[in-house]
């Protein structure tokens, strides 16, 4: 079984206070509990922050597609990452 986290978002004014570590944790943790044996999520390539946060948590890229250009999309342009983490 694989994990999938849809999505995890920090309001912008509690930035850089540890919530989004919180969150990735509580997600792995839930991960394990269910005993899945990864856990996947999706991060533009332009979202500095995000793509960090999942690589200082083992996060490995496994797929790398271009991004839609679509006014609803976050970030324009780049790519869109499939990060793995095994458990």
């Amino acid at each position: 079984g694989k994990f999938y986290l849809d999505s995890l978002a920090v309001n912008p004014k509690f930035r850089g206070q540890g919530f989004g570590q919180i969150m990735l944790d509580d997600c792995i943790k839930l991960a394990k509990e269910q005993h899945y044996d990864a856990v996947y999520l999706i991060a533009f390539e332009k979202n500095a922050a995000g793509v960090g946060l999942y690589k200082k948590n083992s996060f490995k890229e496994v797929l790398s597609l271009p991004n839609s250009k679509h006014p609803d999309m976050p970030y324009q342009d780049g790519k869109v990452l499939l990060f793995k983490k095994d458990i």
